[in-house]
């Protein structure tokens, strides 16, 4: 079994298994954030959408602050 270091047990005693609305998932991240570098978050989003129907289906674009990083 692996090790596990102090900075992920002090992580785990603060994280409940439970869903969080989004700011207060955004204060935790914050929180909880203690590596030595720029760290990211992924987030998954369920709509409930039934794609069956054309006025369900989302079509959209989205423009991200920096670009895509790639020229």
């Amino acid at each position: 079994m692996a090790k596990i270091s102090k900075r992920t047990r002090s992580i785990q005693a603060k994280l409940e298994n439970k869903e969080y609305k989004g700011l207060a998932a955004l204060k935790l991240l914050k929180e909880m954030a203690t590596a030595k570098f720029v760290e990211s978050a992924e987030a998954h989003i369920s709509l409930k959408l039934d794609t069956k129907y054309a006025d369900q289906q989302l079509r959209t674009t989205l423009v991200l602050p920096k670009g895509t990083g790639k020229m």
